[in-house]
C-alpha cells in the first residue's frame, strides 16, 4: 500500500440523545389533489396543543433524536417497538386556522432513514402515551390551556386528534380514505383531510442512532487540516469514553467514514478492510488502542482509519461517521471539514 502523506485526528465523544447535525426530515413534496398551502418543514413550536398552532399546509418537524428505548413502544397495526431500540421520532400536522374552515393534502414526506412505526389512531393515544420520551424538548405537549398562550388548549388525546380512519389497531392504507398513509422504506405517503375543529396529528417513528460529536483537528495543533481528495487518505480517530460510554463495547469492524474504514494490520504487517475475525488481540491487530489519552479516568479509543478520498466533494464538506456497539446498538455523528 502506498504511504499516506495526510494524518488528521478526529475526536469523537459519544453522547446519548443529542439532536443530530443532520435533518431527519430530508424533503416532502404535494402529491395529487389539495386545497391548501404548501406543506413545509419547521422548527418545533413552542406548543402542539389543539388550539395553539394553525398551518395552512401539512408542517413537520424533528422531534427527539437517538432515543434508546428502555421500554417498549406501540403503534398502528400491532406494531411493537422492542425495548432496547435506538430511534428518531417526528411530527406532521395538519391544523387549519378557523377562517380557512376545512383543507385536504396529500404529501410523500421523505426521512434520513426508514420508518418502522407511525402512530395515528383517530384518539392520539399512542402519541399522548410516547409524547413525555419522544416529544421536542422545549415544545408544550401537555399543559392545557398554554402557559405561553391564553386560553389556547387541547392536548392529546381527545377525539379526531389522529386521522379519522385510524383506530387505536389498525390503519388505512391510501388512497381508500381521505385521512390515510402508505409507507414506503424512508417515505410516507400521507393524506390528511380537516375541518377548523380539529386536525390531524401524526406521529413517525425512524430509525435511529446514539449521537456522536466529531471534531477534527490536525494532530498537535488547533488548526483544521484539508483532506485531498484526489488521492488516498489516512485519518486517526480519538473515541473519547465517559460515564455513559465503555469505548471497549465499540465494534470496531462497523465504523467508517464515508469510504474510509479502519485500516487493520496483521502478523504479516499488511493492512487490510476491517472485520470482525481481525480484531482478535492475539492475531497482531494494531487498528485500534485502548487508552485514556485526555486523563480524565475513562478509557478512550484511538483508531486508524484510511482509504479512497476521492468520492468527497470538494470544499467545505459534511463528514458522517457510523458504527455500532457490539450489541448493535448504532451511532452516528458529522463534521464539516476542508476538502480541496
Amino acid at each position: 500500500m502506498k504511504k499516506m502523506n495526510r494524518i488528521i485526528v478526529v475526536s469523537v465523544i459519544l453522547l446519548c440523545g443529542m439532536a443530530q447535525a443532520n435533518a431527519a426530515i430530508t424533503n416532502v413534496a404535494v402529491v395529487g389533489e389539495s386545497t391548501a398551502a404548501a406543506p413545509a418543514i419547521i422548527t418545533p413550536p413552542s406548543d402542539l396543543l389543539n388550539g395553539c398552532i394553525d398551518a395552512g399546509g401539512q408542517v413537520g418537524f424533528d422531534e427527539a433524536q437517538g432515543v434508546l428505548l428502555g421500554a417498549p413502544l406501540y403503534a398502528d397495526d400491532g406494531v411493537v417497538i422492542p425495548a432496547g431500540t435506538v430511534v428518531d421520532s417526528h411530527m406532521i400536522f395538519l391544523n387549519v386556522p378557523l377562517s380557512v374552515g376545512s383543507a385536504k393534502q396529500q404529501a410523500i414526506w421523505t426521512f434520513k432513514k426508514p420508518i418502522i412505526a407511525v402512530m395515528s389512531d383517530s384518539g392520539g393515544l399512542y402519541e399522548a402515551a410516547s409524547s413525555a420520551l419522544l416529544g421536542a424538548t422545549a415544545t408544550n405537549y401537555f399543559t392545557s390551556p398554554s402557559p405561553t398562550t391564553p386560553g389556547c388548549t387541547g392536548a392529546a388525546p381527545f377525539n379526531a386528534r389522529g386521522l379519522e380512519a385510524s383506530t387505536q389497531y389498525v390503519h388505512s392504507a391510501c388512497p381508500n380514505t381521505n385521512d390515510c398513509y402508505t409507507v414506503s422504506d424512508n417515505q410516507i405517503d400521507l393524506n390528511m383531510w380537516v375541518a377548523s375543529a380539529a386536525g390531524d396529528w401524526v406521529r413517525v417513528i425512524t430509525q435511529g442512532a446514539l449521537e456522536v460529536t466529531i471534531a477534527i483537528k490536525d494532530e498537535g495543533e488547533h488548526k483544521r487540516k484539508c483532506i485531498e481528495n484526489h488521492k488516498r487518505e489516512q485519518i486517526r480517530v480519538t473515541i473519547f469514553g465517559n460515564a455513559n460510554v465503555e469505548v471497549k463495547q465499540i465494534d470496531i469492524a462497523s465504523l467508517g467514514i464515508e469510504d474510509l474504514s479502519v485500516r487493520i494490520r496483521d502478523n504479516d504487517g499488511e493492512h487490510g478492510k476491517g472485520h470482525r475475525k481481525g480484531h482478535d488481540k492475539h492475531k497482531g491487530n494494531k487498528s485500534c488502542k485502548v487508552k485514556d489519552t485526555n486523563h480524565d479516568g475513562f478509557y478512550d479509543m484511538v483508531c486508524n482509519f484510511s482509504g479512497d478520498a476521492s468520492g468527497i466533494s470538494e470544499g467545505s464538506t459534511l463528514l458522517e461517521l457510523t458504527g455500532q456497539l457490539k450489541n448493535g446498538v448504532p451511532i452516528e455523528g458529522s463534521d464539516t471539514v476542508c476538502v480541496r
